[in-house]
């Protein structure tokens, strides 16, 4: 699925339990980074993965100039469209890397 954040050229980079997602386009860039986690229950672990931060204050300035949100009524978009579209790069590395 195409993603008005597929222009930024996304780059994965793994550091022990840590997973950066940069993204970069000309002098515009942003990173969400998050930290995967073992969820241990009585008969059950889990591996998850919890979003600890995101920078991408370029990335929403570039949107803005290029017309592709207006303003801040755009904003709960702009959020789901990043955490959506780094969470799938972010599991289509850890599913790969199995």
């Amino acid at each position: 699925m195409s993603s008005v954040l597929d222009i930024f050229n996304p780059q994965l980079t793994r550091s022990g339990s840590t997973i950066s997602v940069t993204y970069c386009h000309g002098e515009y860039s942003g990173v969400c980074i998050y930290e995967e986690r073992a969820l241990r229950g009585p008969k059950l672990t889990q591996s998850i993965v919890i979003l600890v931060s995101c920078d991408m204050g370029d990335v929403i300035e570039w949107l803005y100039r290029e017309g592709k949100i207006f303003g801040s009524g755009d904003m709960e978009w702009v959020n789901r469209e990043i955490r959506d579209h780094s969470l799938s790069l972010v599991d289509h590395l850890r599913t790969s890397s199995r």
